[in-house]
């Protein structure tokens, strides 16, 4: 996944918020209030600034009392500035913090505080909510409902109404990626544990061929966890795998298979010339070999069983940045009272690494991803990467073929040229080399949070026959490494809000294949009567509903709904 290659899986630059790497979201970085009953029952106004809070009457907006806190963690301290409570300014209160509805509301316990007044006050039933301006989209609008809230999201809340006290199973979904923060605090307690394998023993306990894969299995690790931040773009790739094998070949004297591989040999052979003159530092320098310390034979694509159970990520956190955000959008821990909530509430988060964090992911270890994901029991398969090159496309669509014969749903993302993926040479693909689709492959655009002309992002690719929905994916907070928090864009976001929605059905539906999973998503899709802005530069207006198969945007409501009535 070269971030100057065509698939940008994160757009806009990724909009880090700050201060978000301490545990716990701080609530100094915006604007809460909220309206409870005083002691006297008279409404009063609790507002949350920088550093402190206020309390003023509803009626005038009077200043009642002025408080200062502070942060840490999920604790917040809370001492009397001025006021006219019987509190004294040396009483120091503590309450426990916690998030509602993906930070957008949170409220305080109390955890010790002897005035009474003053928890009375903060410890109200009603939340606390952000201040925002009416234009501006909550941090959980994915999540709200395109008619009861006008917002473009998944009508997720109303879909949870719906599956009140129906009984779930759990559901695996793996994340193909960079790597996933497995101790974040809001993952550690959804992430995918091997039930067969011990971990760090040495031992290849169930005898899958990955020895202590207790959580995942990293395909671009050395033996100890050790993994590069860079490889090289897929150009660079196939012109060094396939340079003394094609570089003086009879194209006449080749079989099928070898033809579509010196085509594609060709082809790099062209882009790599071109570029090399410009970056021979890593990208196009055919010396740099990051994946020596793998030990695999880069030009055997049928080889399985190398890499490594873990990740050392150490101060490169770019390494699980991806494939964490990835993961929360998914699965993170929905009502813990941190961070964000993920779309599916039973789901396991199997972390798979195949996606530098700089650089293409190679054929071999997406193929390998995919096997490892469904012998492991993956129900869902998140992917959200691609490139324009495929050297051994035989290789993932055999892959892809064994999902679809043990009834794995692939969830894929469409990426952020802004261009017709009808037309566009990208891959993974769900069309075979023999021109068959794979019916388990569902392909996922962007869209942004309101309902009007800028409904589909201008970066996200199209295709009436080749994208099966929208989704959202602009402006998505979720999970990042060392317990952080940021904003991301493009389709990479898109594609985990459909894996979640298909593990949500999977998981209270169990009896639903994943050909029916699809067919439910797509059928259920919300579908907006309206022009929108061609992705890509130009200034057209077309139908939403000519973007995609389905022609609508994913409504984890309708799906219940129509998963129900089965």
């Amino acid at each position: 996944m070269n971030p100057r290659s065509f698939l940008r899986l994160i757009v806009a630059a990724c909009l880090l918020l700050p201060l978000l790497t301490e545990a716990q979201l701080p609530i100094r970085n915006s604007r809460w209030r909220g309206t409870v009953l005083s002691p006297s029952d008279v409404p009063v106004f609790i507002t949350f600034g920088r550093d402190t809070l206020l309390i003023t009457t509803q009626a005038g907006n009077a200043l009642v009392e002025a408080m200062e806190y502070r942060q840490q963690s999920d604790t917040l301290y809370v001492r009397k500035l001025v006021g006219s409570s019987p509190c004294g300014t040396g009483v120091m209160g503590r309450y426990r913090l916690a998030y509602l509805n993906s930070a957008e509301q949170f409220s305080l316990q109390p955890i010790n505080d002897d005035c009474l007044e003053r928890t009375d006050l903060l410890a109200s039933k009603t939340p606390f909510a952000r201040a925002r301006p009416a234009r501006q989209l909550p941090l959980n609008w994915p999540h709200l409902d395109p008619e009861t809230d006008s917002i473009a999201g998944i009508s997720l809340y109303r879909a949870y109404e719906l599956l009140k006290g129906l009984p779930s199973v759990p559901v695996t979904v793996a994340v193909l990626d960079s790597g996933v923060d497995i101790a974040h605090e809001d993952l550690k307690d959804v992430i995918w544990a091997n039930p067969n394998e011990t971990p760090d023993n040495n031992i290849d306990d169930d005898r899958n061929g990955y020895a202590d894969d207790y959580n995942g299995w990293n395909f671009m690790g050395a033996k100890d966890g050790t993994t590069y931040e860079y490889d090289q773009p897929e150009i660079t790739q196939t012109y060094l795998l396939f340079r003394n094998k094609f570089d003086k070949a009879n194209p006449a004297a080749l079989s099928p298979a070898e033809k579509r591989q010196y085509d594609t040999y060709q082809r790099a052979k062209t882009l790599f010339l071109q570029r090399q003159r410009i970056d021979t530092v890593i990208a196009y320098n055919p010396s740099y070999n990051a994946r020596r310390a793998v030990g695999d034979d880069p030009a055997d694509p049928t080889e399985r069983y190398y890499g490594s159970p873990t990740m050392r990520i150490g101060t490169s956190e770019q390494l699980a940045v991806h494939g964490s955000h990835v993961a929360g959008i998914i699965g993170a821990k929905r009502g813990n009272g941190r961070g964000i909530d993920g779309v599916a509430d039973n789901v396991r988060i199997m972390p798979v690494s195949v996606v530098p964090a700089n650089g293409d992911e190679r054929d071999k270890d997406v193929a390998n991803g995919i096997r490892y994901a469904v012998e492991n029991g993956a129900k869902v398969i998140n992917m959200s990467f691609g490139k324009r090159l495929s050297p051994f496309k035989e290789q993932i669509d055999a892959a892809i073929r064994f999902a679809e014969e043990r009834d794995v749903l692939i969830v894929h993302a469409a990426g952020n040229n802004g261009e017709n993926y009808d037309s566009l040479p990208s891959y993974p693909s769900a069309r075979y080399e023999n021109g068959q689709v794979a019916q388990n492959v569902l392909v996922v655009g962007n869209s942004s949070g309101r309902v009007g002309e800028n409904l589909a992002s201008r970066s996200s690719n199209y295709g009436p026959q080749t994208v099966d929905l929208f989704a959202p994916g602009s402006g998505i907070v979720s999970t990042t490494p060392n317990n952080g928090y940021a904003i991301f864009s493009g389709t990479s976001m898109a594609a985990p809000c459909v894996a979640g929605v298909a593990a949500l059905l999977r998981s209270y539906f169990p009896n639903l294949t994943a050909i029916q999973v699809k067919e439910i998503l797509l059928k259920s899709s919300y579908k907006p009567d309206v022009l929108v802005r061609k992705p890509g530069r130009s200034d057209e207006k077309i139908p939403f509903k000519s973007l995609s198969r389905s022609g609508g945007l994913l409504n984890a409501y309708g799906a219940v709904k129509t998963a129900l009535a089965k």
